[in-house]
């Protein structure tokens, strides 16, 4: 039979809400109140207004389908299509919600990006006059995808399983914690207290383990022609590809947020010479300006973190493979001077000069 008091000096088991003798609220009460029921109003919230925004698209497509004054010849299949994403939206939130540990980058992606384009047609819709109903639902539908997104960003740790909870904060942190370095919070707050020691830094997150890094350099350089010209060198891109890949995609955003400035800037002068422009062309170019900036300083930061982490998951390949070399020689073949320089010096100097060519590769296209 179990115990009650478990070892403590009042009932655990008591409902409360207050603890007997002293000022707190009793652990049964904690767990109902302040961790099962927040994270049981979360589960039911996100299908709710999963399942109410595709209502409302259902509802949508019918009135543009009957009585839109606005319905031009793609009308329909663009409701219809917006219709079955909202459905392939409700399935993917609930795979993502139980098959990750962090809330789903293409949902919150996907519905960030949309949300202007909404706004816009719900601008539209009002100013020219269209039917109130179908002006109606069509902004409720754009203040339901606003709490789609709010909810669809709320971090899961708190509802993970055991197993799950000790993981590094960037590995369950959102896009937007992540795109504004929000899970490196809790880190700065303990450096400004205290000196930071190996305790306080967060985990390393699976995929940069040092033996999941030497398997995969493993298997590349022992599936590789080992005698051909710069073999460790594809070798250990070809371990590291995934990385590389993804440092190239915030670039290429980089890239294009910089070549939109000269275009903004000569429109900008544009519509100052010309005094008989509307005002708000001057209200959209502020936009467009606030936009390339964000975008600008947001895929810049990815990328340097992206960047970073390439060249850690280089610099762990390589000293895991001189590691696991230096294990199998022999102790009369064995110089530990010239292994401690290969994982230290020589291990370094690489992959600073991979990450400084890189860079200064993709900096040649930027302006």
């Amino acid at each position: 039979m179990s115990n009650n008091h478990s070892g403590v000096n009042f009932p655990i088991n008591d409902f409360g809400p207050t603890a007997h003798g002293r000022f707190d609220f009793t652990p049964l009460f904690e767990d109902v109140f302040l961790s099962t029921v927040p994270s049981a109003i979360l589960l039911i919230l996100l299908p709710m207004f999963l399942g109410v925004f595709a209502v409302m698209q259902m509802v949508l497509l019918i009135i543009q389908a009957i009585t839109s004054r606005l319905r031009t010849r793609v009308t329909v299949a663009a409701a219809a299509l917006t219709l079955a994403d909202a459905l392939a939206l409700f399935a993917l939130s609930h795979i993502e919600h139980l098959r990750s540990v962090r809330p789903s980058a293409i949902i919150n992606t996907w519905l960030l990006l949309t949300l202007p384009f909404d706004i816009a047609r719900a601008r539209t819709l009002w100013l020219d006059n269209a039917s109130n109903a179908t002006a109606a639902v069509f902004t409720s539908t754009v203040g339901v995808k606003v709490m789609i997104i709010i909810v669809e960003a709320i971090e899961k740790r708190h509802i993970l399983l055991d197993r799950y909870r000790h993981v590094s904060p960037e590995a369950t942190s959102g896009i937007y914690s992540r795109s504004f370095f929000w899970w490196l919070n809790a880190l700065m707050k303990t450096g400004f207290q205290k000196v930071i020691s190996n305790e306080d830094l967060y985990p390393i997150g699976d995929d940069m383990t040092s033996e999941r890094l030497y398997l995969r350099a493993r298997s590349c350089w022992d599936g590789c022609n080992q005698n051909r010209k710069y073999a460790l060198f594809w070798s250990t891109l070809k371990a590291a590809r995934g990385a590389l890949t993804i440092t190239a995609l915030p670039r290429l955003c980089m890239i294009g947020f910089r070549y939109a400035q000269p275009f903004l800037l000569s429109r900008t002068v544009e519509f100052a010479n010309d005094l008989d422009q509307a005002e708000n062309i001057g209200w959209g170019l502020t936009g467009a300006f606030g936009l390339a900036f964000l975008g600008l300083a947001v895929t810049n930061g990815a990328y340097y973190h992206m960047a970073y982490r390439f060249n850690t998951i280089v610099r762990g390949s390589l000293v895991s493979l001189i590691y696991s070399k230096t294990v199998d020689l022999s102790i009369t073949a064995l110089d530990e001077s010239v292994a401690v320089t290969l994982m230290a010096n020589d291990t370094g100097k690489l992959t600073s000069s991979k990450y400084i060519q890189i860079t200064n590769v993709a900096s040649r296209y930027d302006l």
